[in-house]
């Protein structure tokens, strides 16, 4: 450990020390390099803070040993790499959004050269899991790098979508590391497995507070270079807070809109009727949107852009299985299951034909019931 680094952690071990005195102490003094207790003076002494606050803050250092000693411990067992604000590699979007972050202490191959984030509503519907997974796994098969949170519901099947597809992925954390690596170790292993990342913009120790969710959702949109998607948020959703750092950042923005009557999607429907976010229907779409769109040298290695089907909006009419799912409900509205058995259709495959019929106006969703509008 470089000592500019040691000194960072020692004054971040102090209780009550945060970013913003991290910050104005390495504004003050210019530097972390050298012998903390001259570097302590040097600030004092251009701060002008009287001398009993002075030795209160070294008697503090002093007392603080333990637990720097503890963290270091985690670090280097766990070989978490800590990126502080001051260095070169620490993500220069964070300052862009106004975010006081002061480290990010991540695990695995921090590299989101290839990132794209998947947000949505913990308490998703199956109908949002299956999507959120769908996507995931066809942007990790075209060599993207899948961000989320972490959380249950859509975070978690966007991950788990990565990781069946042979993909990466990247857990953003609202908590320190070393508290969530004690409940959920062997899904860390499996992310790390990958070739991806863990990372939290909290020291490892902090316990998850529910102002630290919302906080760490501008680095969830800061990581998704090539973007973020919405698969299924309800108002005041905590995915709206992400899609609005992500506008912020001017990043592609992109939602997906499932059943419009049903609440859990109103955050999304919102989201394509007023700040601009592009519908999304079919993850070969996306890809493909995504793909024909990047920046000259930033295609990631080995990547492998799937054959993409001509879009049903170009045929004339509906197709064999448009059809099929038309004449079911003509007969009687039918739930997503019920037409999951009569069609034989993969999951998947049938809520993207119901989405894209349901925007074509030929379906309505109400009251978890699909019914024919013709």
């Amino acid at each position: 450990m470089n000592p500019a680094l040691e000194n960072f952690l020692r004054l971040y071990s102090l209780k009550g020390v945060g970013p913003k005195f991290l910050k104005r102490f390495y504004r003050t003094v210019g530097t972390f390099e050298g012998d903390l207790e001259d570097l302590v003076d040097l600030f004092a002494e251009r701060e002008g803070l009287p001398p009993a606050k002075v030795e209160r803050l070294k008697a503090a250092l002093e007392e603080s040993e333990r637990e720097f000693e503890r963290l270091v411990r985690f670090l280097e067992r766990e070989k978490v790499k800590v990126i502080p604000f001051f260095e070169a590699d620490f993500p220069s979007d964070l300052r862009k959004v106004g975010e006081e972050v002061a480290a990010l202490f991540a695990v695995g191959r921090f590299d989101y050269s290839t990132g794209f984030s998947i947000v949505g509503t913990r308490k998703a519907s199956r109908e949002g899991r299956l999507k959120a997974s769908a996507f995931a796994a066809e942007l990790a098969r075209a060599g993207f790098m899948v961000v989320s949170g972490g959380a249950e519901g859509v975070d978690l099947a966007a991950h788990e979508g990565a990781l069946a597809a042979g993909g990466r992925t990247a857990v953003v954390l609202g908590e320190g590391l070393a508290r969530y690596l004690e409940r959920n170790r062997p899904f860390a292993e499996r992310v790390l497995e990958s070739g991806g990342f863990l990372v939290s913009q909290f020291p490892p120790f902090f316990a998850p507070a529910k102002w630290s969710f919302p906080k760490r959702n501008a680095l969830i949109a800061v990581l998704g270079l090539f973007g973020l998607l919405v698969v299924e948020a309800p108002e005041r959703s905590g995915a709206l807070i992400t899609a609005d750092y992500a506008l912020r950042l001017r990043r592609p923005l992109f939602a997906y809109v499932g059943c419009t009557y049903q609440p859990n999607y109103a955050g999304s429907v919102e989201l394509v009727s007023e700040k601009g976010a592009k519908l999304v229907v079919d993850p070969r779409r996306l890809v493909k949107v995504l793909t024909s769109g990047r920046r000259e040298g930033s295609e990631p290695p080995g990547e492998r852009t799937p054959a993409v089907s001509p879009p049903k909006g170009e045929t004339e009419g509906p197709s064999s299985a448009g059809k099929k799912v038309l004449d079911l409900l003509r007969e009687r509205p039918r739930t997503f299951d019920e037409l999951l058995a009569l069609t034989g259709a993969a999951p998947e495959e049938l809520l993207t034909l119901l989405t894209e019929l349901e925007v074509e106006g030929a379906v309505v969703c109400e009251g978890g019931f699909y019914r024919f509008a013709g």
